[in-house]
């Protein structure tokens, strides 16, 4: 599968992350409409490895470090490619919480 943007961890044939841009890291949050198929799941996982998915009804959260832009287009690129609806990207200190 080719990556649409950067993988945090190297993948996809991509360099390792350098220092200063791991030091730029932002955490972001995704929240979907619904529940994420395996397939989805799968793709983030194989794709972003540093993305969680956790959910939170009736929405799904995925959530991770986002290295910067191009790594951001890349995330929605894949969110868009498997036909996920976003309701809201933000930028987060840490791991979303769960509502209630």
């Amino acid at each position: 599968m080719t990556a649409p943007g950067r993988a945090a961890g190297g993948r996809c044939g991509e360099p390792e992350a350098s220092l200063a841009e791991r030091q730029m890291e932002q955490r972001y949050e995704f929240r979907v409409t619904g529940r994420l198929s395996q397939r989805a799941q799968d793709a983030f996982a194989e794709v972003f490895d540093a993305m969680g998915v956790v959910e939170v009804p009736p929405e799904t959260i995925i959530y991770g470090p986002v290295i910067d832009e191009s790594h951001l287009h890349g995330v929605l690129a894949l969110i868009q490619s498997l036909g996920l609806h976003v309701v809201s990207v933000r930028q987060t200190p840490g791991v979303p919480a769960k509502d209630g």
